[in-house]
């Protein structure tokens, strides 16, 4: 089955929007040349520049390859721009296998990333898998209502639509919990866009519903 047009544009949204509000929490280490070409490039994705901000993303990895949130934010440049075999390259450099906090909060986001690439790349048992170890870490919950979009999209696309339809629900009762939880000031465009988010997926459940049927 392929990936229908709706879930397309939901995944690529998903990938900037991962990209854009952990590249910005994740410690950083100093102020080096890397730290500043990645920093420039996550403001020039925010400003919806993305082709300075692949530009940035690329420069931080080749200045610095120690750095997981460097091919973090150049793997989800990567699956916005349709790279997918390329951006896959780019969470395999940024996983840890160890388990601490930082690796935990990196790997999380190497998850979802991975889940997005595959499900393009149609590979949907491996994008599952994905969805799967990401949700199993406890880290950077606000994660969650992406990764269960994500995994209600690949269930969608094996033909299991009464799980689909349950991980849609998951992925908008955790927006929802988010959004009661999120301060004051972080109000206006942010909410906004997460209500839009929430809109989006109640349509891509009762649809899945109406398939299930």
């Amino acid at each position: 089955m392929r990936v229908r047009k709706e879930w397309k544009i939901i995944m690529r949204k998903q990938a900037w929007l991962a990209a854009a509000i952990f590249g910005c929490s994740v410690l950083m280490a100093g102020c080096g040349t890397a730290d500043k070409s990645y920093q420039k490039g996550i403001q020039a994705m925010q400003a919806g520049k993305y082709e300075d901000a692949g530009k940035y993303l690329q420069k931080a990895t080749k200045e610095n390859g120690d750095r997981a949130e460097y091919y973090i934010a150049y793997g989800m440049y990567l699956n916005e721009q349709g790279e997918y075999d390329e951006a896959l390259k780019q969470f395999k450099n940024a996983y840890q296998d160890t388990k601490n906090t930082i690796a935990n909060v990196n790997n999380k986001q190497v998850y979802l990333g991975q889940a997005i690439a595959y499900s393009h790349l149609q590979e949907y048992e491996k994008a599952l898998d994905a969805c799967d170890k990401a949700l199993e870490l406890k880290n950077t919950e606000s994660l969650n209502h992406r990764i269960w979009c994500s995994k209600g999209v690949v269930l969608e696309a094996l033909g299991r639509q009464d799980e689909a339809v349950k991980a849609y629900q998951k992925a908008v009762d955790e927006n929802k919990t988010m959004m009661r939880n999120m301060k004051i000031k972080k109000t206006g465009r942010h909410i906004i866009g997460l209500a839009q988010f929430i809109r989006s997926l109640e349509i891509m459940m009762r649809q899945a519903r109406r398939r299930s049927f």
